[in-house]
């Protein structure tokens, strides 16, 4: 069951690297990574939305800042 399980989060983990590649966004698709990740390991939805979303949101002011600076930087340059 381990060994099935550590496959799935490697397969997750390949195909969210491929989307990234493919001009998704990383922040989506870290949040999505996590999500899923939690999911395979069996936390319930319960414990996600407590200890993963809500831990997310502590570090939302840091993400805007980085967002912005990436954006104002492009204008600039």
């Amino acid at each position: 069951m381990e060994m099935a399980i550590g496959i799935a989060l490697l397969v997750v983990f390949l195909a969210i690297v491929a989307l990234i590649v493919c001009g998704q966004s990383p922040v989506v698709m870290l949040l999505v990574l996590v999500v899923a990740w939690a999911a395979l390991a069996g936390i319930g939805i319960d414990g996600i939305q407590a200890k993963v979303l809500q831990g997310g949101v502590a570090f939302a002011s840091a993400v805007i800042i980085i967002v912005f600076g990436a954006w104002f930087a492009q204008i600039v340059i």
